[in-house]
């Protein structure tokens, strides 16, 4: 469906009647002119403009003249207006037609208030041929807005701009040819390629009778051809039928966009049955080139004229100049789709294929729902990798890895250059479904708050007290629980788990106090303040802090693209850590990883569960046991191939040597 049964059904090739504009007078629309153009009163113009048009709703220049005042006032909403009144009453040729048209297209980034002359709009989309055009453009673009009952690809289609595309290596190694779908025409590399390379997409367009067409869109550091022919931006000759469009482009400088459209009007428009104001002629001009893409001469006419004093020619040459920047930032822009999601509701101005709505529900923890819309989504949208990817993650969430590994094959149909889903895809057919996320039967509620108070000595100052034991200096906070649960799966998937309770003891401690550096695509599991049950913003002495997260990473690598997720330190070098556990699971049916330790690390368990080896290390220390504990660190590979000490340990061991204190061990 597209945007209502009258737009589809609509032959755009048709032109209905229209109405003949009158003879301009000398009446309230020749003051208006003279307001606006000569003395710059824009309440006066758009007073006499209005007074003038609902005493004459037909003339096409009162009409005109209110709509050039709203725009250099900012009214969009009565702009608005007058840009429909003027394209459905000019007739082709009138060159404030095209000025309207201009008006009118850029109405598309603004969906909200389009819809509010949306039927008015998809008549003149219609039936208008001076203007149909850019009510097309304009519903197109709010339609990747989310406008409602509005189907993209067909105006996509009807608006010109080429969206459907295969896609190869124009550079380098040999790779297979891939199919894409953008709905906003915008060709995007995916990050699984390499961005450093060139690349050739094709397209075909049919072209729907012999004559001119205009090619547009951004093409600026990209190389276009038509049916293997070079050929530039701009006017281009077809024939009927078929037509083989490719452009090659680096993917780092340029994200190409395309659109063909038939020229219907002719290349000038017509000026002779009109009897425009010498200044009015200049602006009109001016606004033509605007309108044609010529943005230095439309701001040159402006600037070298007598009107570059006044509102609305400046308000054109701030227009030019604005186009220019857009133009000369597209290679890097982003589609300008928007959705806003309030909080439990999904609103309807979401574009169709966006996954905002997938992101909030995975956000609040709704996992399952978040399945269901991206399935949803995939329905719809069956080429979105970035729908695939998300749901794969998403199903790692709830512990359904048998789907997950379906969904990586499903990902891997479409992007079989996408190498990180390969061992995925491959065992999709292979594991049974789990039932409860990997972490569940190792996750353990917060401890109870310990007792800190330790009898101590005057002085905690050691060079002070050079005759005494050192003193044993209570610690600002202590890590009540650490616990890190990391798995490699059979199709070598990896996810991590993490949980850390910090009971806060001092003020010093409690403004110091940092939260977990959650990873940006984890999902937060829990973060409050045990004792208030409150959000961690503002804490207090006295406080628990209990933080926890999950994260898949993508792809298919194992431990060997993963190692930090499989490496732990049984030391927070700033807290004590008092009760601390890292587990290590993996297939059963493969040999274990190798463990690299150093220091006292805590000893080995190992235990077996639905075709999982857990490989745990606890270690359960007092207060003062963990404040002055050497650092162990544990670390799982899948082969040995050397052994990293990681920068938080290397820089406490340097500044351990540097001055007074424990020697440190050698790993």
């Amino acid at each position: 469906m597209c945007c209502g049964t009258s737009l589809l059904a609509a032959d755009y090739s048709h032109t209905q009647h229209h109405v003949k504009p009158p003879a301009l007078t000398s009446g309230p629309a020749n003051a208006a002119r003279v307001a606006l153009f000569e003395r710059n009163d824009l309440a006066r113009a758009q007073k006499l403009a209005l007074r003038e048009a609902s005493h004459s709703p037909h003339n096409v220049e009162a009409w005109f003249l209110s709509m050039e005042t709203a725009s250099a006032a900012n009214s969009r909403a009565e702009e608005l207006r007058d840009a429909v009144k003027v394209c459905r009453l000019a007739k082709p040729g009138d060159p404030r037609a095209a000025v309207a048209a201009l008006r009118l297209s850029s109405f598309g980034q603004n969906p909200e208030m389009l819809r509010q002359q949306r039927d008015q709009i998809e008549a003149i989309a219609s039936h208008e041929p001076a203007c149909a055009g850019a009510a097309l453009e304009a519903l197109y673009q709010a339609s990747l807005d989310g406008l409602p009952h509005a189907d993209v690809r067909h105006l996509a289609q009807y608006s010109g701009w080429l969206t459907n595309y295969s896609m190869t290596r124009a550079t380098g190694a040999s790779r297979a040819s891939e199919q894409f779908e953008f709905p906003d025409g915008r060709i995007v590399v995916p990050d699984y390629l390499p961005r450093a390379a060139s690349y050739t997409a094709t397209a075909s367009y049919l072209a729907d009778g012999d004559g001119d067409y205009e090619i547009s869109g951004n093409l600026t550091g990209a190389k276009l051809t038509v049916d293997a022919q070079p050929t530039d931006p701009g006017r281009v000759t077809l024939i009927a039928g078929p037509h083989n469009v490719a452009v090659t482009f680096s993917a780092a400088e340029t994200s190409p966009r395309i659109r063909i459209t038939k020229t219907a009007a002719p290349t000038n428009p017509d000026w002779k049955p009109f009897n425009f104001a010498p200044r009015e002629a200049i602006y009109l001009r001016a606004a033509l080139a605007l309108a044609d893409g010529r943005l230095a001469d439309a701001a040159q006419s402006i600037r070298g004229s007598v009107l570059a004093n006044t509102t609305v020619g400046q308000k054109l040459v701030a227009e030019a100049a604005a186009k220019s920047a857009a133009t000369a930032q597209a290679s890097t822009s982003a589609s300008t789709a928007a959705c806003s999601i309030a909080v439990g509701e999904r609103l309807q101005d979401c574009a169709p294929d966006s996954l905002a709505y997938a992101n909030w529900l995975a956000a609040g923890n709704h996992d399952s729902d978040a399945v269901h819309e991206l399935r949803r989504v995939l329905n719809d949208w069956p080429l979105d990798r970035a729908a695939h990817r998300m749901l794969i993650s998403e199903l790692q969430r709830v512990g359904d890895n048998y789907a997950a590994d379906r969904a990586a094959a499903d990902l891997l149909a479409i992007a079989p250059n996408a190498r990180n889903f390969r061992r995925m895809a491959r065992l999709a057919g292979n594991a049974g479904p789990s039932s409860e996320p990997f972490y569940q039967p190792y996750r353990r509620p917060a401890p109870a708050a310990v007792n800190t108070s330790i009898s101590l000595p005057t002085s905690c100052n050691p060079e002070e007290r050079r005759d005494e034991e050192p003193a044993v200096c209570p610690a600002p906070a202590v890590i009540l629980l650490q616990d890190k649960v990391a798995i490699a799966r059979n199709d070598g998937s990896v996810s991590l788990y993490m949980h850390r309770v910090v009971q806060l003891i001092t003020a010093a401690a409690a403004k110091e106090f940092h939260p977990l550096a959650v990873p940006s695509s984890a999902q937060v599991l829990n973060s409050r303040v045990v004792n208030t049950g409150a959000a961690i913003t503002a804490v207090q002495p006295g406080d628990i802090i209990d933080e926890e997260y999950v994260v898949n990473y993508t792809g298919d690598g194992g431990m060997i693209s993963h190692p930090e997720a499989f490496q732990y330190v049984f030391n927070d070098f700033d807290f004590p850590l008092l009760d601390a556990r890292f587990v290590v699971l993996s297939p059963a049916t493969q040999s274990p990883g190798y463990v690299i330790a150093s220091g006292n690390v805590p000893e080995l368990r190992l235990d077996y569960a639905n075709g999982l080896r857990a490989q745990i290390w606890e270690n359960h220390l007092s207060v003062t046991e963990a404040a002055n504990s050497d650092p162990a660190i544990i670390r799982v590979v899948e082969n040995e191939n050397g052994w990293s000490i990681p920068p938080s340990v290397e820089r406490r061991r340097i500044l351990e040597t540097i001055h007074p204190g424990p020697r440190p061990r050698e790993a």
